[in-house]
């Protein structure tokens, strides 16, 4: 597992996941901005809806990648971010998940988001639950790895803690389930 914790005068590394997409075998990235962080947007490397919700690019195995799913969620008081979903829009499945601190403008159609987390594990996302306690929320990822030729699926479970003042960090390590088929 690896992490990247990122600075509010160092976005490059960001700017860069979202321009070349998910394709990297060490996905996990948590941005910890502080109070201040947006006092001088100057510094910050945002992206608009628009950008976010159109994104497209290729798997390593030459998958067209495209949005699936993009929800607002609020964390108590004005903390809101965005989890968007990218997968094979064909078949449904989700290979990644990116999470956006979440800012509204005066275009009621757009808004100003900034890459607190991308990740993109192998295997596709089973489910993604979020449990929220105040402006705190822990994000609960099961993903589904095929085994050897189809013969056996694991599941991988593990989780994040978010909240404003900390930014992302993993509170539980991966935990491999295997599961029959049906």
């Amino acid at each position: 597992m690896s992490f990247i914790f990122l600075k509010s005068n160092s976005i490059i590394f960001a700017a860069l996941i979202f321009m070349m997409g998910c394709s990297s075998d060490k996905p996990v990235i948590s941005v910890s901005l502080h109070s201040n962080g947006f006092s001088n947007l100057r510094q910050v490397t945002m992206y608009t809806k628009n950008e976010v919700t159109t994104r497209q690019w290729h798997s390593a195995s030459n998958q067209i990648m495209e949005l699936i799913d993009f929800q607002i969620q609020e964390l108590g008081g004005s903390s809101k971010v965005a989890v968007v979903k990218y997968g094979d829009k064909a078949s449904g499945r989700v290979y990644c998940v990116d999470v956006y601190d979440f800012h509204e403008t005066p275009d009621p159609l757009d808004a100003s988001l900034f890459l607190l987390l991308h990740d993109y594990r192998n295997g596709t996302v089973a489910d993604l639950h979020i449990e929220q306690k105040d402006k705190q929320a822990v994000f609960r990822f099961e993903r589904d790895i095929s085994g050897q030729e189809g013969a056996k699926l694991i599941r991988n479970s593990y989780s994040y803690y978010y909240s404003k003042e900390a930014g992302f960090l993993q509170t539980t390590g991966d935990f491999y389930q295997e599961l029959p088929l049906h």
